[in-house]
């Protein structure tokens, strides 16, 4: 598609691109053509060379990595700016796209009063602070996230009975997604979750792993199984989760510093 046939939208998208790389002291092609290719926004500073494609229109999976080949073959890194998830995609029909270190793709979301934002690990970024931060080595690639040494999270906690004192207590989960260094968001898993409530500053009558807080007694795992099996949690309440600086957890992704640091 040539910038004639470009709607004013995906324009001004394209010159936002373009302004920011040469703010971060780019020199700056738009709509470059290749032997075979055409990239929206060339970007060159010594042998870096940056190729932005705003992908307006639907684009399969193959073809965006067929296209990233071909720029790879001229020494160029190509960075996808995608309205929807490419088709064939992981996330196709879905607002995140997965991360991948050959292929740098972002959602690029247009608002009804003309600004343009990045749909980032479900936070929202303003595509100027983004190809800022993109372009001077602010968002780069981690195959894990890490954890800021004290991390609030939401419990369920649900009820049950201690079999040996017969005394009531909860055991809990942790209901909310958890929050990394750099603010992607992190759904756990079961084992994730129980080490990171290994740490947790819980509320009185709470079990710490398999140990009743009123005996100490070791329950049974089917005892802590079936409390929450099928049950609507009794309560969700906030905590304080203390946590290993190491502490990371595997989640493929863009990572855009935060206030807690870096996860690479």
């Amino acid at each position: 598609m040539t910038a004639y046939h470009e709607s004013p939208a995906h324009q001004r998208a394209k010159t936002i691109v373009a302004a920011a790389c040469e703010r971060a002291g780019y020199a700056v092609t738009v709509e470059a053509i290749g032997a075979d290719w055409r990239a929206d926004v060339l970007a060159a500073r010594g042998t870096v060379r940056l190729a932005f494609e705003v992908q307006w229109s639907p684009l399969k999976l193959r073809e965006a990595i067929e296209r990233q080949a071909r720029y790879a073959r001229d020494g160029a890194r190509g960075c996808w700016l995608f309205r929807r998830a490419p088709g064939g995609s992981p996330a196709h029909g879905e607002e995140a796209l997965i991360a991948r270190r050959d292929l740098p793709l972002f959602h690029l979301i247009a608002n009804a009063d003309e600004t343009f934002y990045i749909y980032l690990d479900k936070r929202t970024i303003g595509l100027d602070d983004f190809i800022t931060a993109l372009v001077s080595g602010g968002v780069k690639f981690s195959e894990a996230a890490r954890l800021a040494p004290t991390v609030a999270v939401e419990l369920a906690l649900y009820a049950l009975t201690c079999p040996i004192c017969r005394q009531g207590g909860y055991t809990a989960s942790i209901a909310e997604p958890v929050t990394g260094r750099c603010g992607t968001r992190l759904t756990l898993s079961e084992d994730e979750s129980s080490r990171l409530l290994a740490g947790a500053t819980l509320p009185a009558g709470v079990l710490r792993g398999d140990r009743c807080p009123h005996c100490d007694g070791t329950l049974p795992a089917r005892t802590i199984w079936l409390a929450g099996y099928g049950m609507q949690p009794r309560q969700t309440v906030s905590a304080t989760v203390a946590t290993r600086d190491t502490h990371s957890v595997a989640h493929a992704h863009w990572c855009m510093g935060g206030e807690a640091g870096w996860c690479v």
